[in-house]
């Protein structure tokens, strides 16, 4: 527009608000030197460039008028410059100006109340700029003779449009609509509410399917609404019909485009872990020819970085690495994936590491914050993409994406300046950002009968049938957010147009493209699972409605049923619901050993124990996974175990709390990488030690012996063949009168209700197994108590359950071995199944088998079939 920064020089500051007034100060620094520095640099700004040209273009029409018809079209006149460029063609002696749906029926009370949303608003003042006259004596293009029906729509579109102050006149639109010529206005036009963004796509595709059936019929959906547009496209791939959007596809959702985004991720995030497995199992990474070395080298690091202490950086996840394959070979608790990898799997991985440190070296050596030329960034970056992909075919800058990155990188290298210098993060936002607005397009042409329009492209393009999709508010017209830096005062005292205006723009594409002889208007009723607003002008479509006395809305109702339709498209033919899975596998290849936290699972879940012993698949870890509450259970109980060994028998002196809490310092040490949660967990675990000290002294004191961590066997004749139960005591107290075997719980116990029922043996099964001897290095004795000890830091911070009150512990043993018994003879039946979440104690918690079991298939299906 004309107006400058110069204009801020005649905002009155005292009529605006204190903070406003700061922003008034700060932009006036803007004016002085934004201005020096394009005079300076020898460039003017794109703005003022344009309005240059199409002045000096004005003032040769003036001059020097052409001898033959110059005309006008396309245009509103919304930028001054192009207002009065207008206005020199009509004033030239074989000028003419093509004004694109100006409404000639509107009366002048509601036109001169015309605002700034209102889509004939542009046409209002480009009139008055060129002095065209009155609107009435505005003749129609030559040659274009609209029938009756077209004349009926054009003034169905104007009583639609009536300026807010005048919408009272929709209670007579009866009369200015008669019966026919509503009938005639409303013939073509269809309204489709469709349930959802996915519903209102394939009603759309469906649509333009069929258009394919009428010889030499075209159709085009219109929409701003790009990830409608993306849908369609898709859903039309369904009868294997290519259709291309106009808008095209953002580069930064590109291969080539995500490539470079993900290069810059994992050198922003210290080469964290997840962001470095993203990167080398894009399509695209390949350093060498060798596609199979590659990816050896990828699936070792997905394996060797999971789990707890995985190091960011290149050097750190060498010595990850390493240590994985320390653990690999010394470990026998190590994941049986991470045990079967060959030594040439393990020299892949660090080959591939060797080559990321080559690679990323020159983004590797500064400081995350350290400002590097943007030039020097975006040839790096091109770069280290070149040498990630250089092994493939086609690389990084192979196909029409490649080619559009590679343009977009060189371009924004040209126009960087030797001043412009920024660190990684803001270079990564600055790519981001500016991809987004990049559009990809396909070199091929699209569908000759079938088009994807954007809201700009279509204003020049014309179809036998158009679709207007995604007509709420918020997307079609899009959200009018106010400017952060010029409220309205500012911006009406600068001679700018108000935000409202582009409202207007969007109303006006919307008209024209009603105006076409067939058009569909559809919606989602929810997007993203939230129910959504009409468009602003559905809504007064319906108001038009009502006062045609049609409140129903059955003028506009779909000839065709779509919405059944499209939900039958995705009906399954036939609804067969599976059962939940149970496996009845060989008697043989059922486990014959299992601990006594497995046969809770065992109990509970049996599916998990077959999935686990039978199937041998045992979960992964997450990729450099945070400590969590399992973790921390593994903290305490080593924290414990390695006191127990350490303090001699006998009573404890006053420094034993001093030792406990060193052993806690150096094991917390591990979790030196997550700071904040390695000091809550020290000062939930000093609330323990001391608590924890006070019960350790009082037994001691009592003469009893204390066990810690007693690993024992015990073998059980079943039917057919032995079973072994293992199990590992957290703790075990033996004096004269008896045994007191106790569980550590950082987490709720199991409550002695459960224990009675047989729910939670772990604790019985091990006073049967001290009962029997199992315990290595420990005699047989007699369980008097079975307690939990809850270890939750707080006040209590320790607190004891004795889960044998009521029934004795020897009593709970009995029960828990012959259950055990008979579960055993059970299991050896061939015709006995591994049923999922049997007896769980959860019902949505989640287990790692759920996806391998199904369950969200078969829990959605009642016993009587029927859909829950």
């Amino acid at each position: 527009n004309r107006c400058g920064w110069s204009a801020l020089h005649g905002i009155v500051p005292e009529s605006l608000a204190g903070n406003w007034q700061l922003t008034l100060e700060f932009l006036k620094i803007v004016t002085e030197h934004w201005p020096a520095h394009l005079e300076q640099s020898g460039l003017m700004s794109p703005m003022e460039r344009r309005n240059l040209l199409i002045e000096a273009r004005t003032k040769a029409l003036i001059m020097n008028p052409p001898p033959g018809p110059v005309i006008a079209a396309g245009s509103t006149g919304s930028v001054p410059a192009t207002a009065g460029l207008l206005r020199a063609v009509a004033g030239l002696p074989q000028g003419a100006v093509v004004l694109p749906g100006l409404d000639r029926q509107m009366d002048e009370a509601s036109w001169a109340a015309l605002g700034p949303d209102h889509p004939q608003f542009g046409m209002k003042h480009l009139l008055e700029a060129i002095e065209a006259g009155p609107r009435g004596e505005i003749p129609l293009l030559p040659g274009c003779h609209p029938g009756a029906a077209a004349k009926a729509r054009e003034r169905l579109i104007s009583e639609l449009m009536r300026p807010a102050e005048r919408t009272h006149q929709w209670a007579e639109a009866a009369t200015a609509l008669p019966p026919e010529t509503a009938r005639q206005a409303l013939d073509g036009i269809e309204l489709i509410a469709a349930a959802d963004l996915g519903e209102e796509a394939r009603i759309i595709a469906m649509i333009m399917r069929g258009l394919l059936e009428t010889p030499g019929r075209s159709g085009a959906l219109v929409t701003p609404d790009r990830t409608l547009a993306r849908r369609v496209a898709a859903e039309l791939g369904r009868w294997g019909i290519a259709v291309d959007s106009s808008s095209g596809t953002p580069l930064r959702n590109t291969p080539a485009g995500g490539f470079l985004l993900l290069i810059l991720e994992a050198a922003g995030s210290n080469f964290a872990p997840q962001q470095v497995l993203a990167l080398i199992k894009h399509r695209l990474f390949r350093p060498i020819p060798d596609r199979s070395e590659t990816a050896a080298g990828a699936r070792v690091l997905d394996l060797a970085l999971r789990g707890i202490g995985a190091l960011p950086g290149l050097d750190g996840l060498a010595a990850s690495l390493t240590r994985a394959e320390r653990e690999a070979r010394t470990d026998h608790h190590d994941h049986p994936a991470r045990k079967r990898l060959r030594a040439a799997d393990w020299a892949a991985a660090r080959a591939l590491i060797r080559q990321l440190q080559s690679i990323f070296a020159p983004l590797a050596g500064p400081e995350p914050n350290t400002e590097t030329a943007l030039a020097e960034l975006l040839v790096v970056h091109a770069d280290i993409a070149a040498r990630l992909s250089c092994g493939g075919a086609p690389d990084v800058w192979g196909g029409q994406d490649g080619e559009s990155a590679a343009a977009f990188l060189a371009g924004l290298h040209e126009a960087a300046g030797g001043e412009d210098r920024m660190n990684l993060s803001d270079y990564a936002a600055l790519i981001d950002v500016l991809m987004r607005d990049v559009p990809v397009r396909p070199r091929r042409g699209g569908h000759k009968r079938l088009f994807i329009w954007g809201t700009l492209e279509a204003r020049l393009m014309q179809a036998d049938v158009m679709i207007l999709g995604g007509l709420n508010e918020g997307v079609w017209p899009a959200v009018t957010r106010s400017d952060p830096w010029l409220p309205r005062a500012m911006r009406t005292g600068m001679g700018l147009e108000p935000l409202e205006r582009r409202i207007g723009l969007a109303a006006h594409d919307f008209t024209q493209f009603l105006a076409a002889p067939r058009v569909y208007l559809t919606r989602a009723e929810k997007v993203d699972g939230a129910p959504s607003v009409p468009s602003r002008w559905l809504l007064r479509l319906q108001a038009v409605l009502g006062g045609l006395g049609q409140q129903d809305g059955a003028a506009l109702a779909p000839a065709e049923p779509w919405t059944d339709w499209s939900r039958e498209l995705i009906r399954p033919q036939r609804f067969d619901p599976r059962p939940a899975p149970a496996p009845r596998p060989e008697v043989d290849l059922r486990p014959s050993s299992l601990s006594v936290t497995e046969i809770e699972k065992w109990i509970r879940d049996p599916y998990e124990i077959y999935a686990l012993h039978v199937l041998k698949l045992q979960p992964l870890d997450e990729i450099a996974a945070e400590p969590d509450a399992r973790h921390k259970g593994i903290v305490i109980h080593r924290i414990l175990q390695e006191f127990a060994e350490k303090e001699p028998p006998g009573t404890l002196d006053e420094g034993a709390e001093e030792r406990l809490l060193a052993i806690a310092t150096h094991v917390f040490d591990e979790l030196r990488d997550w700071p904040d949660l390695q000091a809550y967990w020290r000062i939930r675990f000093a609330d323990i030690a001391a608590e924890y000290i006070a019960l350790e002294s009082e037994a001691r004191a009592a003469g009893v012996d204390i066990f810690a961590e007693k690993a024992a066997t015990l073998a059980i004749s079943g039917p057919h063949r032995d079973f072994t139960l293992r199990a590992r005591a957290d703790r075990i107290d033996i004096d004269t009168g008896g045994a007191v075997i106790i569980d550590y719980k950082t987490g709720q116990p199991p409550s002695p209700k459960m224990v009675e029922l047989g729910l939670a043996p772990q604790l019985p099964l091990e006073a049967a197994m001290l009962a029997g001897g199992a315990f290595k290095d420990l005699p047989a004795a007699r369980t008097q108590s079975l307690v939990y000890l809850q270890l939750k830091g707080g006040k209590p911070a320790v607190i004891p359950s004795d889960i044998s009150k009521s029934i004795a512990a020897m009593d709970l043993a009995g029960r828990a071995l012959d259950d055990l018994k008979m579960a055993i003879a059970l299991y050896e039946r061939q015709d006995t199944p591994y049923l999922v979440r049997r007896m769980t104690q959860f019902e949505n918690r989640f287990t790692p088998y759920d996806h391998l079991a199904r369950t969200k298939e078969w829990r959605l299906v009642s016993g009587d079939g029927e859909a829950r």
